[in-house]
């Protein structure tokens, strides 16, 4: 699901209201897998579209796959 080109599931950048929290979802034919990376050396607080706010540690990150 996460192949490049043709293979590859579309890429959604999503907005987290935290210019040091990057986050993107993928889907490919009902899959989809979302990333959280908090990108500082300190704990960030971010929202996700439709999500409460949370917190990530220092360089931390998240991977999980979801239901479409």
């Amino acid at each position: 699901m996460l192949w490049n080109r043709q293979y590859g599931g579309a890429v959604q950048v999503l907005d987290t209201g935290n210019d040091k929290v990057f986050a993107f979802r993928r889907h490919r034919e009902g899959n989809v897998v979302q990333v959280v990376v908090n990108v500082s050396n300190a704990a960030q607080r971010y929202t996700l579209p439709g999500a409460p706010a949370q917190t990530l540690g220092a360089w931390h990150y998240v991977i999980g796959k979801q239901p479409r």
